[in-house]
């Protein structure tokens, strides 16, 4: 998928991600799914954006 498109109902700032769009901090896909990795969420730190791809040539000595 080509990321230059910005859904801008769908704000991200994860740049490692194959979905972000590199010109502005929002992801390119038309919808994302979001899932739980804890059973009693109670913190947005307990969602996960499950539509996450990391990029393919992404530089982890950027972290």
């Amino acid at each position: 998928m080509d990321n230059k498109y910005a859904n801008q109902c769908i704000a991200c700032t994860v740049t490692s991600c194959k979905h972000h769009n590199d010109k502005k901090d929002y992801c390119s896909l038309e919808k994302i799914t979001v899932g739980i990795h804890d059973t009693r969420p109670a913190e947005y730190p307990c969602t996960d954006c499950r539509s996450f791809q990391l990029k393919s040539d992404y530089d982890f000595s950027e972290c």
